[in-house]
């Protein structure tokens, strides 16, 4: 989805600039390749977070996520708390590996440097589990019959475009696309494309 995200930017009808996609391949490099100016603008299911705000400057928010779990189906996982003493798969320095430390402190943690080699551990039954975005793990279980998801997503985080710090009027042009992207429909036709579902709502309730 974030792909197609990217290529709405480039061909807006202002910017119609050349499309190159960087693939990141940690969680780091997001922001590693920002400040070294290898890319312009992280679009990477990218969790905003006051750590992160730091390094680097977050756009308003595209998309709302949750962190879930993905398990192999012969497996009986019904709760958060069933991961003690399940082997779970993590990316390292992700915002799903906080905080399965703190509602099943007795997983068996592994830690990998990509979320597509989490899965692969799992897949391989090297690993009971793995947490990650929500929408991946619907996404994933939705390809593969010998897997399923936790219906129950955790710690509702937003989802930014991430971009270097002072360079106030290309956040603003972003801003301004990710408000149309919303307000046009484009947002959640994408979302529905990949997830087969509605978006959850982006502003706050209160």
């Amino acid at each position: 989805m974030d792909v197609d995200i990217a290529k709405e930017l480039a061909s807006d009808d202002v910017l119609k600039v050349k499309l190159t996609l960087v693939p990141v391949p940690t969680t780091q490099d997001r922001i590693n390749f920002l400040l070294s100016g290898k890319i312009d603008v992280a679009i990477s299911n990218f969790t905003a977070t006051l750590p992160r705000s730091k390094a680097i400057t977050f756009t308003d928010p595209y998309v709302v996520d949750g962190v879930g779990v993905v398990y192999r189906k012969d497996l009986k996982i019904a709760d958060w708390k069933d991961l003690n003493g399940k082997r779970v798969a993590v990316t390292t320095g992700s915002t799903g590996e906080i905080l399965v430390k703190k509602l099943a402190p007795q997983a068996k943690l592994q830690q990998f440097d990509q979320a597509s080699t989490a899965l692969l551990a799992v897949q391989q039954n090297k690993a009971d589990a793995q947490i990650e975005d929500y929408t991946y793990t619907v996404y994933h279980a939705g390809r593969d019959k010998n897997l399923a998801f936790l219906n129950k997503p955790l710690d509702f985080q937003p989802y930014c475009f991430g971009v270097r710090k002072f360079d106030q009027e290309w956040l603003n042009y972003l801003n301004f696309f990710i408000y149309r992207l919303q307000q046009s429909g484009k947002m959640k036709e994408l979302y529905k494309k990949w997830f087969a579902a509605e978006p959850f709502p982006v502003s706050p309730r209160w």
